[in-house]
C-alpha cells in the first residue's frame, strides 16, 4: 500500500512539474530563436534552450488565433470593358449569365481555399437602375437587391469575411460618361444609396464590416464601362465621395473598415496608360485642404501585378524620389523608396503619404496577381511560385490583408485565376491552399540574410517558428538540427534526418545541408528565365 502510495506521489510531482515547464513556455520567456550567418547557417534555437523545452512548446501550447490575411476575389471584374452601351449590356448579361451558373462552384472553391476573407463588388447601377422621383424614396430593383441576398448570405455563411466594393454609379447619378464619376449634384442620393447598403449588409446574416470606395478610382479612361473607378480625371470630387462615405457608414457601424480606393497606381497617363500619377496626393491634400484632417478613411488600399516591378525598383539607386509631382525633380524634399516587387511599391506610396503629407494609415492590398498560362507547365508553376512570394513578401512589408485576383476569370485573357476555365485547380491554387496552412496563426518576424536568395521567418504565440526561403541554388546549413520538414509549393512536405538522405553534408553533426534550387523552366515558352522555388522550413526535432 506505501508503495503505491509512493508511486502516486511521484506521479504529481511529475505531472506539476511539467505544468511549470509548459507555464514558463506559454509567456514567452523561452524564447525560440531563428538567425542565419554569411555562410548560410540557420541557427533554431538560442544558447539557452537548446535542449527539450521547444518539443514541450510545441506539445504543450496553443498558438494564439490570429486574423486571416489571405482573401481572394471569387471572380475577375475585367469582362465587362465595352466601349457603348448596347455592348456593355450583352457582355453584363453574358458575364451574369456565366457567374449565376458559376457560382455554387466557386464558392466551394471559396471555402476549400482555406482564404479568409473575399473581396467581392457591390454595383450601384445594378440596384438603383432608375433616378429617384424627387420627394419619394428610391425606387431599387428588387431582384437585384434578393440577387446581392443571396450570394452574400451564403459567402457569409460558409465563414469568410468580405471586403465590399461600392462602385459603378449608374448613368443618371454620373457625368454622362461611359465610365461616370458621380455628379455633384447627385452626392445626396449616392449618401442615401449607401445609407440603405450599409444598413442592410453591416448586420446579421451579412455582417459585413470591411468597405472599399470604387475600385482603381485613379484611372481616368472614361469611355469603358466599370470595373473602374473613374474620378482620375477629378481627384477632387473623388475626396468629397470618401468624406461622405466615410461619415454615413461610421455613424451606422462605428467599427466599419473604410479603405480607400485600391488604386492601380502604375501604368501612369505619362506611359499612355489610364492611371493619374499623382491621383492620392491630391485626394489627401484636397482632404487636409478642406477639413484639415485626413480620418476619413481607415486605411491605404493599392494593387500590385509584377508586370510593373521596374517603375518601382528603379528606387535602387543612388537617387531618391521627391515630394514633386514628378518624382524624378530633385529639387523637392526626398523620400526613401526601393525594395524588390511589391515591397518597392509599398514603401513608395508609404513614404510618399508619410514624407510628404504626414499622412500614416495601415496598408491593404486588394489585388494581387501572376499569370499561369494554361498549357503551359513553366508559366503555371511561376504563377504558384509567385502566390508564396507575394505574399510572404506583402506581409514581411506590414500590408495588413492581401487579396489575389482571382479565383476565376470567364476566360479575360489575363490568365490571372487560380482555376481553370473548367474549375479545375491550377498549381497556383494548390499553392494558396499550401500557403494558408503552412502560416495559420503564424505572423511575420523578421527577414534573414541570404546572399543569392530571400528567406524571410513567421512565428505564433507558442514562438514556434517556420521560414519561408528560395534562391539561385543556394546552399542552406539548418542548425542545431536532428530533423526538418522541407514543404514544397503544391504541400508535399520530406522529413530530412541528419547525416540521411536529403542532408547534403551526408555527416551526422547536428546540421542539415539543402540547397534553395532553380526551376530551369526548359518547358516554359512564357517564362525565358529561371525562376527560384521557394520551400517552407521546419525544425521538427533540434
Amino acid at each position: 500500500m506505501r508503495k503505491k502510495i509512493l508511486i502516486i506521489n511521484l506521479m504529481i510531482v511529475f505531472l506539476g512539474f511539467i505544468v511549470i515547464l509548459g507555464d514558463t513556455t506559454h509567456d514567452g520567456s523561452a524564447n525560440q530563436q531563428t538567425q542565419i550567418t554569411n555562410e548560410h547557417k540557420i541557427n533554431t534555437a538560442s544558447e539557452s534552450t537548446q535542449f527539450y523545452l521547444p518539443c514541450l512548446q510545441k506539445k504543450f501550447c496553443v498558438p494564439d488565433p490570429v486574423d486571416s490575411p489571405f482573401s481572394i476575389n471569387i471572380s475577375a471584374l475585367h469582362q465587362i470593358t465595352a466601349t457603348n452601351i448596347m455592348a456593355q449590356k450583352q457582355e453584363e448579361t453574358d458575364y451574369f449569365t456565366w457567374y449565376n451558373q458559376s457560382f455554387p462552384t466557386l464558392l466551394s472553391a471559396l471555402k476549400d481555399s482555406g482564404a479568409g476573407w473575399t473581396r467581392v463588388v457591390i454595383r450601384w447601377f445594378d440596384i438603383e437602375p432608375d433616378a429617384p422621383i424627387p420627394g419619394q424614396p428610391p425606387d431599387y430593383n428588387t431582384s437585384m437587391w434578393q440577387w446581392y441576398d443571396n450570394r452574400l448570405g451564403q459567402i457569409s455563411q460558409a465563414g469568410v469575411k468580405m471586403i465590399a466594393v461600392i462602385n459603378a454609379a449608374p448613368g443618371w447619378a454620373g457625368d454622362g460618361k461611359i465610365c461616370p464619376a458621380i455628379s455633384p449634384v447627385h452626392l445626396e442620393d449616392y449618401r442615401q444609396f449607401i445609407s440603405d447598403l450599409v444598413n442592410r449588409y453591416s448586420e446579421a446574416p451579412y455582417n459585413i464590416k470591411t468597405w472599399e470606395i470604387f475600385n482603381e478610382a485613379d484611372n481616368t479612361w472614361v469611355s469603358l464601362a466599370e470595373p473602374f473607378g473613374c474620378f482620375g480625371n477629378d481627384p477632387y470630387l473623388y475626396s468629397d465621395i470618401l468624406q461622405i462615405s466615410y461619415e454615413t457608414i461610421k455613424s451606422i457601424e462605428p467599427d466599419a473598415t473604410i479603405l480607400m480606393s485600391g488604386i492601380a497606381y502604375d501604368w501612369f497617363t505619362e506611359y499612355d496608360g489610364p492611371f493619374y500619377r499623382n491621383f492620392p496626393d491630391k485626394v489627401i491634400l484636397d482632404l487636409i485642404n478642406d477639413s484639415g484632417k485626413t480620418n476619413f478613411f481607415d486605411a491605404f488600399n493599392f494593387h500590385y501585378f509584377p508586370d510593373y516591378y521596374g517603375e518601382w525598383e528603379r528606387w535602387n539607386g543612388p537617387q531618391q524620389p521627391t515630394c514633386s509631382p514628378n518624382p524624378e525633380d530633385t529639387e523637392g524634399l526626398p523620400f526613401p523608396a526601393g525594395g524588390i516587387d511589391l515591397i518597392a511599391k509599398k514603401n513608395y506610396y508609404n513614404n510618399r503619404m508619410s514624407t510628404c503629407y504626414g499622412v500614416q494609415k495601415p496598408m491593404w492590398l486588394t489585388e494581387l496577381s501572376a499569370h499561369g498560362v494554361p498549357g503551359d507547365q513553366g508559366s503555371l508553376r511561376n504563377q504558384a511560385y509567385y502566390v508564396i512570394k507575394g505574399y510572404t513578401r506583402g506581409l514581411s512589408a506590414g500590408i495588413k490583408n492581401i487579396t489575389w485576383y482571382a479565383l476565376a476569370d470567364n476566360n479575360d485573357g489575363f490568365d490571372q485565376s487560380l482555376l481553370y476555365p473548367d474549375f479545375s485547380p491550377k498549381p497556383g491554387f494548390l499553392t494558396y491552399k499550401t500557403l494558408i496552412a503552412q502560416l495559420t496563426n503564424f505572423q511575420y518576424a523578421r527577414a534573414l540574410s541570404i546572399s543569392g536568395g530571400e528567406a524571410y521567418v513567421f512565428r505564433n504565440s507558442c514562438n514556434s517558428e517556420k521560414i519561408i526561403a528560395w534562391g539561385n541554388n543556394v546552399p542552406l546549413i539548418i542548425s542545431p538540427a536532428a530533423k526538418i520538414e522541407v514543404t514544397d509549393y503544391l504541400g508535399e512536405p520530406a522529413l530530412i534526418e541528419d547525416g540521411m538522405l536529403g542532408d547534403e553534408d551526408g555527416i551526422r553533426n547536428n546540421a542539415i545541408r539543402i540547397t534553395l534550387a532553380l526551376d530551369p523552366m526548359l518547358d516554359s515558352t512564357v517564362v525565358n528565365e529561371q525562376v527560384p522555388i521557394p520551400v517552407f522550413i521546419r525544425v521538427t526535432s533540434p
